[in-house]
């Protein structure tokens, strides 16, 4: 089982490396929808920047299509999660690491802190989908939900096609060191806690400043 989606992953890279933005597109929106991926959407992104950095891609297109796929996948699970709601979680949860507890806890999240649980929950591994199905269950406006899943994703997508450009030449030398690495789950997750802790600083940081403008 093992070889098989390893065989899966090498196949999809290949798929990658020879439609590009087709495919990222089609892999990100395909995994933001709830569907699980042999090969990770990080490292996909991270594949993309390592294009750039070699001229076979450009970087702001890299970023638009992969925010576009993302928040389009993550707006399908949104209108599922809102018609069927708790029933994905009942019989879906454990293939979309999406737990009674982890979803109970997404949501009491949106009723404290709102919009700032969006852009931060999706930039986290593990909360990403949660947050998708915790919005279409909570009924949160759609639009709403599209903005800041938008914002989230542009900024998703910006930092690790950065770190794809930044490797550069490395890739052909360890390659298959950085792809165990972007795909070993506490990498992601430490890297996707460090950006929603900067994120969230950010956010709160504005309603300071705005705050004590106000005043």
């Amino acid at each position: 089982m093992f070889e098989f989606f390893a065989d899966m992953r090498d196949a999809l890279m290949a798929f990658l490396e020879l439609h590009q933005y087709k495919a990222v597109a089609l892999l990100i929106g395909i995994e933001e929808a709830g569907v699980p991926v042999p090969l990770p959407g990080d490292l996909a992104i991270v594949v993309m920047g390592v294009q750039v950095s070699i001229g076979k891609a450009s970087p702001i297109p890299v970023v638009m299509v992969t925010a576009a796929s993302a928040t389009g996948g993550a707006s399908i699970l949104y209108w599922i999660s809102r018609y069927f709601g708790t029933r994905i979680v009942e019989k879906y949860g454990r293939i979309l690491h999406l737990t009674p507890e982890r979803q109970q806890w997404v949501e009491r999240m949106f009723a404290r802190h709102g919009a700032a649980v969006i852009i931060v929950g999706r930039l986290i591994p593990g909360l990403r989908i949660a947050v998708a199905v915790a919005a279409g269950v909570a009924k949160v406006r759609f639009l709403r939900f599209v903005t800041f899943t938008a914002i989230s994703a542009t900024i998703w997508a910006t930092i690790y096609m950065s770190i794809g450009w930044a490797i550069g030449d490395r890739w052909d030398e360890d390659r298959e060191s950085i792809e165990a690495l972007f795909s070993n789950p506490l990498i992601v997750l430490a890297v996707g806690v460090a950006l929603g802790t900067l994120v969230t600083l950010w956010v709160y940081r504005r309603k300071a400043w705005r705050f004590g403008r106000r005043n």
